[in-house]
């Protein structure tokens, strides 16, 4: 796993994010940590942009999300990676009778037609990371199609969405909708899950080498560097779509950096 060094109450609403609670704790600007500077209060406090979080990890084998088993590859990618749902976060105390409640992330809006189909509108002005070999070209309903497909094709946990028959974007590249062959009452939890669907792009998923040796998504850091033993490097994506209740873009902190600790996770 991930080690921060944080207080108690951040350590249960890490464990309230699920797997990518680190993610969510630099994206929306954790405070009260010993190992970094910047965010916000940890009861909700006004956020203050900038700084670095630093803290520690342990190695990974690989960095395909789609083929790791273990928890750290899941959590490393939650910082380059989106997914279309995710469990809900907010800055300060998250109560527990919210915890594992499913949010839009790519999601604007997504209606349910009848039992057995989901139609999803992606929100506005997505990019992929602009870095190669995505160069920051918009994230279209084409895209979760093809990752979806690459992921029903060779990940670990496809048989998670065995209830799946169809995805299908429509032409203007604005909406997907999910056929499944019977109900399943906890398809957008399913959606949310962090070790589940991330939505990569089909020039990294389908390229199992390419995917194994770097992360390039659409979330809210790019990976900056990784020098296996050493360390990990994110920094800010400055194209991130996301903003706060105040309107200031999304992450908070300028840059994460996580020296390596201890041998590779299995």
């Amino acid at each position: 796993m991930l080690h921060r060094q944080t207080s108690r109450r951040g350590v249960l609403r890490g464990a309230a994010y699920g797997g990518a609670g680190l993610a969510a704790a630099a994206l929306v600007g954790c405070g009260g940590s010993s190992g970094g500077t910047g965010g916000g209060g940890e009861d909700g406090g006004t956020p203050k942009p900038g700084g670095v979080l630093r803290a520690s990890s342990i190695d990974v084998t690989g960095l395909d999300v789609y083929r790791a088993a273990s928890f750290t590859t899941h959590a490393l990618g939650s910082y380059v990676y989106n997914r279309l749902f995710r469990f809900k976060t907010q800055r300060g105390e998250l109560p527990t009778d919210q915890w594992y409640t499913p949010e839009p992330e790519l999601v604007a809006e997504w209606e349910q037609p009848d039992p057995t189909t989901y139609v999803l509108t992606l929100k506005d002005g997505v990019k992929w990371h602009n870095v190669p070999p995505l160069n920051g070209r918009p994230l279209t309903a084409q895209d979760i199609v093809d990752s979806f497909t690459i992921f029903r094709q060779r990940a670990t946990n496809r048989d998670n969405f065995s209830m799946v028959d169809t995805v299908e974007a429509t032409p203007d590249g604005r909406q997907v909708t999910f056929k499944l062959k019977e109900p399943f009452a906890l398809f957008i939890e399913r959606l949310a899950s962090f070790q589940d669907f991330w939505v990569v792009p089909r020039e990294i998923a389908g390229n199992p080498d390419l995917a194994n040796q770097t992360l390039v998504g659409s979330g809210p850091f790019i990976l900056e560097s990784y020098e296996r033993g050493v360390a990990w490097r994110f920094r800010k994506n400055p194209d991130y779509f996301e903003r706060d209740e105040f309107g200031n873009q999304l992450p908070y902190v300028d840059a994460l950096e996580y020296p390596i600790l201890g041998d590779s996770n299995a």
